[in-house]
């Protein structure tokens, strides 16, 4: 028995020892596999770069004119002008109004010592039918002071009118950039909306920023798509490219945005 048991028992150990040769072998082999199919490369991301801060200024909406309070001070002005004429007219003319009594008196005691001397007939002096010079320069400076009155408010209203008109073009201006940025605004979050990461760039962990530039027309109609600045990955910029035809239509511009045919240049964060 011990002879014949020999050689077999020998080949039983031989087997059993090149079975658990080979488990370990292929264990080792899959274990590296997995170690290799798991591990991935470290990468350094640099943060994108932040976003532009865009400024809306609200204007304030412009105050009333204040013609009517300027009329009425050029119409008071007006009177104190007149008043002035007219006591200038007045004071000139009591002078005159002095001196005519006065000459009366004097000229009575002549007459009374011709009578009795003489019954001189004596001739009457012809009374002065000139009109007074005042009179007619008054007359002469009451159109002056009405023109430069009215001409005074015609100046200020004219420099009112042109400073309304200034204010209400720069308001119109600031209303249209108001709209434009708020469309842009709009018109980027439709986008991102509607933007898809890749599968193999999130599994790789990839980032970047294509910018693309495309044209649509005003019904928000695609007409033209392209590539301005890589992003390093091709299916980042891939994407990027058919986020624009697959978001159409896109976003109406308001009446304020001028022309058919608008292009614009747009940055498409792919980030974590």
């Amino acid at each position: 028995m011990s002879a014949l048991a020999g050689p077999s028992f020998r080949y039983s150990y031989r087997k059993k020892r090149f079975v658990l040769t080979a488990i370990l072998l292929s264990a080792s082999l899959h274990a590296l596999i997995a170690i290799a199919y798991m591990w991935t490369p470290e990468y350094d991301f640099s943060s994108p770069p932040q976003a532009i801060p865009i400024t809306v200024s609200i204007v304030a909406p412009m105050a009333a004119p204040k013609n009517t309070v300027k009329a009425v001070e050029s119409t008071v002005q007006q009177e104190e002008l007149i008043q002035q004429a007219r006591q200038e007219q007045s004071v000139k003319h009591k002078p005159e109004q002095e001196q005519s009594p006065a000459l009366a008196k004097s000229k009575q005691p002549s007459t009374i010592a011709a009578n009795t001397e003489k019954p001189i007939k004596t001739e009457k002096p012809k009374p002065n039918r000139s009109k007074p010079e005042p009179e007619k320069q008054s007359k002469e400076k009451q159109p002056e002071i009405n023109q430069a009155a009215s001409s005074k408010p015609s100046l200020e209203t004219k420099r009112e009118s042109k400073q309304i008109s200034a204010l209400r073009q720069g308001q119109q201006s600031e209303a249209g950039r108001a709209a434009k940025v708020s469309w842009q605004q709009a018109l980027h979050a439709h986008l991102e909306r509607e933007k898809r990461y890749p599968r193999q760039a999130r599994r790789l962990k990839k980032k970047g920023m294509p910018v693309i530039r495309f044209t649509m027309d005003r019904e928000g109609n695609v007409l033209d798509v392209e590539l301005v600045k890589s992003s390093g990955t091709a299916s980042l910029d891939k994407e990027a490219i058919e986020l624009v035809g697959r978001a159409q239509p896109l976003v109406k511009p308001p009446s304020s945005v001028k022309g058919a045919r608008l292009t614009l240049t747009l940055p498409i964060n792919f980030s974590f």
